[in-house]
């Protein structure tokens, strides 16, 4: 406060400006430590971010099992792809596809649903088709 005390204490009045001053510097305070509070956790945001963005980005640069790649050719060429069509094509058992499914839907290249008759069909996922692209399969 400094300067601003010493002007107070000449003017009668001040000591209500002087309560309020204090508690402005007091807020002030508080205020001053919450941002670096908040700084601090700002910072360690950041850094995981930064640090899943590299798995995820480390996770898509693996290159995939050639069966992997099959299904997803297999799938873009053909509607409503259901578990047996692909172990069909492939002469895999539908267990060896399922195994594989869930490793792409985890990798975000492949999406699935039921049709009426209860049985799974594929379909890719943006990211799914930007590899195959990206392989010049598309």
């Amino acid at each position: 406060m400094g300067w601003i005390t010493d002007l107070l204490k000449e003017i009668p009045s001040a000591a209500r400006y002087k309560a309020e001053l204090e508690k402005l510097e007091s807020e002030y305070s508080i205020l001053k430590s919450e941002n670096t509070v908040l700084q601090s956790k700002l910072q360690a945001a950041e850094e995981e971010i930064g640090t899943l963005e590299q798995k995820l980005s480390d996770r898509h640069n693996q290159d995939l099992p050639e069966i992997e790649v099959q299904m997803l050719t297999f799938i873009a060429d053909t509607a409503d792809c259901t578990t047996d069509d692909l172990a069909a094509h492939l002469e895999v058992s539908p267990q060896k596809i399922l195994r594989h499914k869930d490793r792409l839907v985890e990798l975000h290249y492949l999406d699935y649903g039921l049709t009426a008759m209860d049985e799974e069909y594929y379909q890719l996922t943006p990211e799914g088709r930007k590899l195959l692209d990206d392989k010049g399969l598309l």
